[in-house]
């Protein structure tokens, strides 16, 4: 939950083409939520059709 809920960041390089020197901008890419319920993942519906309803869907993704 820590880890996954941090944001995603990138770099932006700019180089001056008159010195060559290189710059570089942390930059945040995305913002990422983790819930639980991420922990399993959903059964595909058409997986759940297959089996004529015996199997069911993971309980937290059920709605």
């Amino acid at each position: 939950m820590e880890v996954e809920n941090r944001p995603i960041y990138g770099i932006t390089i700019t180089k001056d083409v008159a010195t060559g020197r290189k710059t570089y901008a942390e930059e945040k890419l995305l913002n990422r939520v983790f819930t639980p319920e991420m922990y399993l993942l959903p059964i595909a519906t058409e997986e759940i059709k297959k089996n004529n309803g015996t199997l069911l869907q993971t309980e937290t993704w059920r709605k």
